[in-house]
């Protein structure tokens, strides 16, 4: 063993703690971090497996923060468990990512670096690394914080950097390098400090704008506007809820409110098998599961909140762990980042956005179930979701407005529009309609509609109801509620384009025994088209699609299907056979689609 082998030996044994009542959570932490010591590079960079099977980062043959946050989550890992060899691995990734230099600045690699800073403090046996660490951060600046007319999750990152920042101790290592520092800004007397500055900001930014944002009362979806991909809402409350804990009795009671609201929102959002990311970019990643478990158990240690608002924080972190631990398995070159992955690699990876690469979002993932681990959860209270029972609720705002249903043996959700804005409007994660829907057959969840796909379209898409004909027009929901019987009603109209008066609408989705039904008026003489997803090659009748699981029926005076050519990607499924389906309205009547099982039509 070398001498620097040996040093690590001791820091990971010092700082061991032995196993409690979250064992299965400590397991799943030592089960994703595994892989990684073995398969780092001589230089310390950590390997992509997607490299070979997706554009990620412009097909870069490098993961962009992947080597700081998969670094800093092994040392988490590597220190509490005694594993030297995580410990050693993240010290080689970190000594790797402050010695490349890239254009542009990462929020999530200095979060990840400053957060390793401070957990490796007080070691004077790492000092050669912890110096290397320090140059490399006194010479960041902010880089969301300082615009303060927006807001993402991003600027959560930012806000977390400052905050570790500011328990480091560091100085900056010239003016306007402070930090944690954005640019230079000027006052009467000179050049004001920017660390300062940066400090203010961010304190803000967590105890009064976001605070701000959430208003008091209702579920919020805290994501990026205005399309709210719910994934982000994981990953923000677990940002936000880090920087709260972080900010200790300086974040303000509305700040704790905002946590324990937000946690509630992710109760109401989780489907029954515990799913939280089911619509919008993203979709389907790790992270946004174990950030929700951090955020969930953040709140259910508030000595604030109620015992039944503790009793659902646990019930979802409880189920989203539990998701993580069976839906996305962890193989020789790490964690398979969305449960498609571990369907078919290359087939699921048309379902990733350009920047998923497996270091960052495996090591995101892992650093946020570290830090729940921090927490002491203990995974034998008492937990349950909302979704448990008789459910019937709206949530979020704007552009990701949606419905959630739980009836009978029924749960689905239902976005209220399609997004029309920039890479939004082609995708169909971001359509508007049945994002997911679940049914219980012998004690378990199955799907009975799947997520969406990611379409890779370059023009704007639906899958329905559009309007056909001269006339043709896209739907765009404009409110939604939910009746007592659980219908969710969705009040909008067909836009039909320039020059032409749009055709206002109203479309139903009404749960059934073990379905959904989808009904919606029509004109004498309309045509509509919509779209139909399956995870096996369909069998298909003029009125009806059946893949010998789930069941697609037609209501119209005629209908026709036609099964696309190819297959799309979600985050769920490597590949979804989509159907087109075509109804007419010889009368005015009523039509749409029925969406059952088949072991329970």
């Amino acid at each position: 063993m070398t001498a620097a082998a040996s040093v690590v030996v001791a820091l990971a044994l010092a700082l061991a703690v032995p196993a409690t009542g979250q064992a299965s959570w400590i397991e799943l932490a030592r089960t994703m971090a595994a892989p990684w010591p073995g398969i780092q590079r001589p230089d310390g960079a950590l390997p992509d497996y997607l490299d070979a099977v997706s554009d990620a980062y412009g097909g870069w043959g490098e993961t962009r923060y992947g080597d700081a946050t998969m670094g800093y989550a092994l040392l988490q890992t590597g220190l509490r468990d005694g594993d030297a060899r995580s410990t050693e691995a993240g010290l080689r990734a970190v000594n790797y990512a402050t010695t490349r230099v890239w254009e542009l600045p990462s929020v999530f690699e200095q979060m990840a670096v400053a957060a390793a800073y401070n957990l490796t403090r007080g070691r004077p046996e790492l000092e050669g690394s912890r110096v290397q660490w320090a140059a490399w951060l006194q010479r960041r600046r902010t880089v969301r914080l300082q615009y303060e007319y927006h807001f993402g999750n991003h600027w959560l990152v930012d806000a977390v950097s400052v905050l570790e920042l500011r328990q480091s101790g560091l100085r900056a290592a010239a003016r306007g390098t402070v930090p944690g520092g954005g640019p230079p800004t000027r006052r009467r007397g000179g050049v004001r400090l920017i660390s300062r500055s940066a400090r203010r900001r961010a304190i803000r930014l967590v105890n009064v704008r976001v605070p701000r944002i959430v208003r008091a009362g209702r579920p919020f979806v805290l994501s990026d506007r205005p399309d709210n991909p719910i994934a982000y809402h994981g990953l923000s409350v677990g940002l936000y809820a880090r920087a709260v804990r972080l900010l200790g009795r300086r974040a303000a009671p509305a700040a704790r409110r905002v946590v324990r609201q937000t946690a509630q929102t992710a109760a109401l959002i989780s489907a029954p098998n515990g799913d939280s990311g089911y619509f919008g970019r993203s979709q389907g990643h790790a992270w946004a599961l174990s950030g929700t478990a951090y955020g969930a158990e953040l709140a259910a240690s508030l000595r604030s909140g109620s015992p039944r608002e503790r009793e659902r924080a646990h019930g979802v972190a409880q189920r989203a762990l539990a998701r993580l631990q069976s839906e996305y398995p962890v193989g020789p070159a790490g964690q398979l980042i969305t449960p498609a992955l571990a369907e078919d690699l290359a087939a699921g990876a048309r379902g990733l956005d350009v920047y998923a690469g497996a270091p960052d979002m495996a090591g995101l993932a892992l650093m946020l179930l570290n830090w729940t681990l921090e927490l002491a959860p203990d995974e034998q209270a008492a937990g349950s979701l909302p979704a448990d029972r008789r459910l019937q609720a709206t949530i979020s705002q704007e552009e990701g407005r949606f419905a959630v249903v739980r009836r009978r043996r029924t749960w689905f959700a239902v976005k209220m529009t399609r997004s029309e804005r920039g890479l939004q409007a082609p995708d169909l994660r971001y359509d508007a309609g049945l994002a997911l829907a679940l049914t219980r057959v012998g004690g378990e969840w199955r799907e009975l509609v799947p997520q969406r796909p990611r379409n890779g379209a370059r023009s704007p898409t639906t899958a329905g109801p559009m309007l056909l004909g001269k006339g043709r027009g896209r739907f765009h929901g404009d409110s939604i509620r939910v009746q007592p019987g659980g219908q969710v009603v969705v009040r909008g109209e067909f836009r039909r384009g320039r020059g032409r008066r749009p055709r206002s609408a109203t479309i139903v989705h009404r749960p059934l025994r073990c379905g959904v039904a989808l009904t919606f008026a029509a004109r004498r003489g309309t045509y509509y088209r919509l779209s139909a997803f399956f995870s096996r090659p369909p069998q298909i009748t003029p009125t009806g699609a059946s893949d010998g699981s789930q069941l697609v029926v037609a209501s119209a005076s005629l209908s026709s299907m036609r099964l696309a050519p190819g297959t799309l990607a979600s985050g769920e499924r490597a590949r979804l056979w989509r159907v087109d389906i075509r109804l007419h309205a010889r009368t005015a009547r009523r039509v749409g689609l029925r969406f059952t099982g088949v072991d329970c039509a």
